[in-house]
This record gives C-alpha cells, structure tokens and sequence, in this order.
C-alpha cells in the first residue's frame, strides 16, 4: 500500500521541484531554488478571487456537510428504522 501511495505521488513531487526554479525556462533538475513563481502568482487578481471562491465554496460545503451529517446522525440514533435492528453495520457500508 505505502509502495502504490509513493508512486502515485511521484508526479506531484517532480511538479513541486520543477516549480522551484528560478529560471524562466522550466528545468529539471532545476539550476536552483526560489519561490518568486509563487509570490508572483499570488499577486495576480484573478488568482486571489479564486482562492477567496474556493475558501468560501469549502466553507459553505462543510458547514452544510456537518450539519446534515449531523442530522442525520441523530435521527438514525434515536428513531431507528424497521429492519435495522439487526444490522446497525449496513449503514456504515460502502
């Protein structure tokens, strides 16, 4: 298992150390190690009105994940349907 997540995270890792050169031309390996990329990314408008998007779309989503989860929670604990007396498991099942 730790053998499969390690190559499928091989990607990621070649992109993050690409990502770090400071030349303008991509290179691997790089000929350094800056982070001027990402400042400059983050500078850009269009950029920070994604991240504040994206921020506020998880906010929303979790907020009404957890409620309705939680609501449901209850509503199983306290009024069980007919027929899951015998098997409480089956709700937790894939």
């Amino acid at each position: 298992m730790v053998s499969i997540v390690a190559f499928l995270s091989i990607p990621t890792v070649v992109v993050f150390v690409v990502s770090v050169n400071p030349g303008e031309i991509l290179a691997f390996p790089p000929d350094g190690f800056s982070l001027a990329w990402y400042a400059k990314a983050l500078t850009y408008p269009q950029f920070q009105r994604a991240i504040r998007n994206s921020l506020w779309v998880t906010t929303i989503s979790t907020v009404l994940a957890v409620t309705i989860g939680t609501a449901a929670a209850l509503a199983l604990e306290r009024h069980r349907p007919p027929g899951i007396g015998s098997s409480p498991r089956s709700f937790s099942r894939p």
